[in-house]
């Protein structure tokens, strides 16, 4: 039923992830895909669990967790343009979703907020560490870091200026350097 997801939220110019598609795609009942996934918001926020999942956000977890924060950004911030690149076409409808529809929205919300917490997190672990330039403080070091790991910087990268995953994320690591450290 993930799959028929994707496939419907795929379909077409507007992003949508209505029930009824997705069973019809699935070939099965609606009350299926209800019983499985409770609400239209649940199936949206599997969605995009599932895609994160198979573009490494694993990965991103394991790397902003490394001792030494000057490394865990380069890594973390690379590993989002591979990420990011290698679910785009998902990630990008569902964020199209989002700013459509009021229950994909609050999904989206949460997910910003938890990546704020992170590069609150790994700003104040540069902070501690002392690789923070002088006049940058933790808070803003993670307000420039938020901005670098969102879809929305990253695509203006990847569709704006025709990188590819690999130079998204050093342009990415160029700017925190130049920009925080």
């Amino acid at each position: 039923m993930i799959e028929a997801a994707r496939s419907v939220l795929n379909s077409g110019e507007v992003p949508s992830l209505e029930l009824a598609e997705v069973a019809a795609k699935a070939g099965t009942a609606r009350s299926t895909v209800y019983l499985s996934f409770g609400t239209r918001s649940a199936l949206m926020s599997l969605v995009m669990d599932d895609s994160l999942s198979r573009a490494g956000f694993g990965r991103i977890r394991e790397y902003i967790a490394l001792p030494d924060a000057e490394e865990a950004m380069e890594k973390t911030l690379t590993q989002t343009a591979v990420m990011y690149a290698a679910e785009h076409v998902v990630l990008r409808k569902m964020l199209l979703l989002a700013r459509l529809d009021p229950d994909a929205a609050e999904d989206y919300q949460q997910r910003q907020q938890r990546r704020a917490a992170g590069m609150r997190d790994l700003a104040r672990r540069l902070h501690s560490q002392h690789r923070l330039r002088a006049k940058v403080s933790a808070e803003a070091a993670a307000s420039i870091l938020w901005v670098l790991t969102s879809f929305e910087t990253f695509d203006q990268l990847f569709s704006g200026w025709g990188l590819d995953a690999t130079s998204c994320g050093l342009r990415m690591i160029m700017i925190a350097r130049s920009s925080l450290l």
